[in-house]
């Protein structure tokens, strides 16, 4: 059975330029003049112009959501409006929720039966969470998704966000062991949130194109502990670059291309998680995938522009190119999603464009 990911819609928190979020994390008054410098200076070291938040940062450091258009379970169903046309409805089989960090306090039921009953589906709906997988949660998801679509012949809607405002992490005394990690986090994290569809061959006539099939995955679980949360505080280790880049090649990229006699320059689109410049740019090395700084731009422009949307990142990559959607259409392109971080998860999906002369 064929299956397509089709309405990929994506939204977005509170935007602010990121000297503005440095100032406001960092107050001088609180923090310190020297504080807010250097928080300001590694702001606009990383490059990132804007981030994306859902946390009132007026309030701090109390942590209220700048309104409830922005609870998880709100962004969700909003989502689900976007993506679910009516004529879909009754064919809506599954919701899936995945996600690392969350505002919401009540955590019973899941997150998508609550969507469910906001909603008032069809109890014969199956909702299900898939939380902590960190930022390759989503293709663990898109997984599970094609999974359940198969099995039931239904659709299913599948949310994936992350909140990262929610853990930010106040730290303003130079000599704590979080202080220097609480700033990179502070400074590198966006909230978003994506919403789509995935469709069984049987039900993809009544979305039109654009839509992609999705023709493979590969998932793997390699220990690492170069990425982990401690104290509230979200860890980078330092390694990063010279770990990961290789090990996601290795462990679920090449598996793929083998499986379908393929070179990574026959992939006409990478959907790759914007863990950073540094990191993507090791995707380009000869030894590891040698992908062109054309193939690299999609996932550095949204770096650059609002940093590390964590479990949603590479489906915002993969957005901007459902945004150009005629063109790729006329390539018969080739893509890759490609999603890595704490635990180690990995996980890589291929597709192809789809018509809807199918």
């Amino acid at each position: 059975m064929k299956v397509f990911l089709a309405n990929l819609e994506t939204s977005l928190g509170r935007v602010y330029s990121s000297l503005e979020i440095a100032n406001m994390l960092y107050p001088s008054e609180r923090c310190g003049k020297k504080i807010n410098q250097l928080a300001r200076k590694f702001s606009q070291r990383t490059g990132i112009q804007k981030r994306s938040i859902v946390i009132d940062l007026t309030r701090l450091p109390e942590k209220f959501l700048i309104s409830k258009e922005y609870h998880p379970v709100r962004w969700g169903s909003e989502l689900f409006k976007k993506t679910v046309p009516v004529r879909l409805l009754e064919k809506i089989g599954n919701i899936l929720s995945i996600y690392n960090i969350s505002s919401h306090k009540n955590v019973l039921p899941s997150i998508s039966a609550q969507i469910a009953a906001q909603l008032d589906l069809n109890t014969n709906i199956f909702p299900l969470d898939i939380p902590y997988l960190g930022c390759a949660g989503g293709l663990f998801g898109l997984q599970r998704a094609i999974e359940l679509t198969k099995q039931t012949n239904k659709a299913t809607f599948v949310y994936i966000f992350d909140q990262c405002s929610s853990t930010l992490n106040l730290c303003s005394d130079k000599n704590s062991l979080y202080f220097t990690k609480s700033l990179v986090a502070n400074t590198i994290f966006s909230d978003g949130a994506v919403g789509f569809l995935v469709l069984p061959e049987s039900l993809s006539y009544l979305i039109p194109a654009p839509k992609i099939e999705i023709i493979d995955t590969c998932l793997k679980f390699v220990s690492g502990q170069e990425i982990y949360m401690d104290e509230n505080v979200f860890i980078l280790g330092d390694n990063i670059p010279k770990i990961m880049p290789n090990l996601v090649a290795e462990s679920v990229i090449n598996p793929i291309l083998e499986r379908h006699q393929l070179t990574p320059l026959e992939i006409n689109e990478w959907s790759i998680h914007q863990g950073g410049t540094k990191v993507l740019s090791e995707f380009g090395r000869p030894e590891i995938l040698g992908l062109t700084s054309e193939n690299l731009q999609p996932s550095l422009d949204l770096f650059n522009e609002y940093g590390n949307f964590s479990s949603a990142s590479c489906f915002f990559v993969l957005k901007s190119f459902f945004d150009k959607y005629s063109f790729q259409l006329l390539n018969n392109g080739l893509g890759m999603i490609v999603g890595f971080g704490a635990g180690y998860y990995l996980g890589a999906s291929l597709y192809r464009w789809a018509s809807d002369n199918l």
